[in-house]
């Protein structure tokens, strides 16, 4: 998963050892789930060792989704060249695409995997995502 995300910050005082603010941006996202599954195949010949190996279901989804944010935070200067950045930021998907399961199989159902994978995708491409950001400000 990636993303890129444009932002502004709009400061409510520009001078001070202090200084507080709101920002907002919008940004793109860009996911993939990988799914692997393991489903056990039996010998019906030999009921004590009847596991002869397994059925494994590799699953891929791709989506890809258009999100805004808010944020509120505050920078701290300690002296005129270094201090400390606090940020917390909403983010939340406007509208989101996901494509059709990339699912390999052998005995199980494509329909089975692939709405699992697709309701994850929906989940997770419209899902909101809180973040805390901490970090220095150094002047040059």
């Amino acid at each position: 998963q990636w993303s890129i995300e444009l932002y502004s910050k709009f400061y409510f005082s520009g001078q001070g050892r202090f200084l507080p603010y709101l920002g907002a941006g919008i940004g793109y996202k860009n996911l993939y789930i990988a799914y692997s599954h393991s489903t056990p195949i039996y010998n019906p010949y030999n009921p004590y060792n009847n596991i002869i190996g397994n059925n494994i279901n590799d699953n891929g989804l791709k989506g890809r989704s258009v999100f805004a944010s808010v944020s509120v935070g505050t920078a701290f200067y300690f002296s005129s060249q270094f201090g400390l950045n606090a940020q917390f930021k909403y983010s939340k998907a406007l509208s989101s695409t996901i494509d059709n399961p990339d699912v390999s199989y052998a005995y199980s159902s494509p329909a089975v995997y692939g709405s699992e994978l697709s309701q994850m995708a929906k989940d997770i491409a419209s899902t909101g995502q809180q973040s805390l950001y901490i970090g220095a400000i150094v002047k040059f």
